[in-house]
């Protein structure tokens, strides 16, 4: 049976030196409720030393061609998706945010790649307590997405929701993500301030991955888009320099 995504080339926008020229490719994903977009602040400091920035759109999420997906999209169709992007490049170090570090532990079942999680959902979905703290925070939306609706935000400039399923999927872990060890270096990053992904539940991931583990002080869940990118910029910049 096709799935949403099976026809649709994934969507690629890169920054910085040309393939030939980067001391790396990297691929980014954004995590849930956001874009491409969501990487300023980290793009410019990465780009300029060096590095190749593929930042993947996923389906329904940009500026000028966002569309309701389909209620039944699943987390795995998103992870098939990015799987196809990452496979168009060699070798890539993996960077994803939020629901896009869900997918870095998706792919990282079948491949081993450098890689950073940053405030990454967990493979077994969102823990109890961020899960609490999202339904009371917007019950509304948590009501309506119970009765099988799409869940979607407003910001000063857009809208966007999230399927049905994916929404599901994401809070109960309806869908999982089982990541092996593997060789390749790896790192998480939390914030201390973090309400939905608890710095203690991300201290285990990184036991489970056999990866380095950062806690940045006073940070929230969005990291970088809240506070300051510098300490994040210059964990990944450094983390990328040891990759040479």
């Amino acid at each position: 049976m096709a799935r949403p995504f099976d026809l649709i080339p994934p969507k690629l926008i890169r920054q910085g030196p040309p393939p030939d020229e980067a001391r790396k490719e990297l691929i980014l994903f954004h995590g849930a409720w956001r874009g491409i977009w969501a990487w300023q602040g980290l793009a410019g400091p990465l780009s300029s030393a060096g590095y190749g920035l593929n930042m993947l759109e996923l389906p329904g999420h940009g500026l000028e061609e966002s569309w309701p997906l389909p209620r039944f999209t699943s987390l795995k169709d998103y992870a098939d998706y990015a799987a196809r992007a990452a496979g168009a490049l060699h070798r890539p170090v993996l960077i994803g945010h939020s629901m896009g570090g869900w997918i870095v532990q998706k792919l990282l079942e079948v491949t081993d790649l450098p890689s950073v999680l940053l405030a990454p959902l967990p493979g077994s979905g969102l823990p109890f307590k961020g899960l609490l703290h999202f339904v009371a925070t917007h019950p509304t939306q948590a009501f309506w997405n119970l009765m099988g609706r799409s869940m979607s935000f407003e910001d000063d400039e857009r809208e966007l929701g999230e399927p049905w399923r994916v929404t599901m999927e994401m809070g109960l872990g309806l869908v999982r993500a089982n990541p092996r060890k593997g060789l390749c270096p790896r790192l998480v990053v939390a914030g201390d301030q973090d309400p939905l992904i608890p710095p203690e539940a991300l201290l285990r991931l990184a036991d489970r991955l056999g990866a380095g583990y950062e806690l940045l002080s006073g940070y929230s869940h969005l990291l970088w888009q809240e506070n300051d990118p510098g300490p994040v910029a210059e964990l990944l910049l450094d983390f990328l320099a040891e990759l040479s």
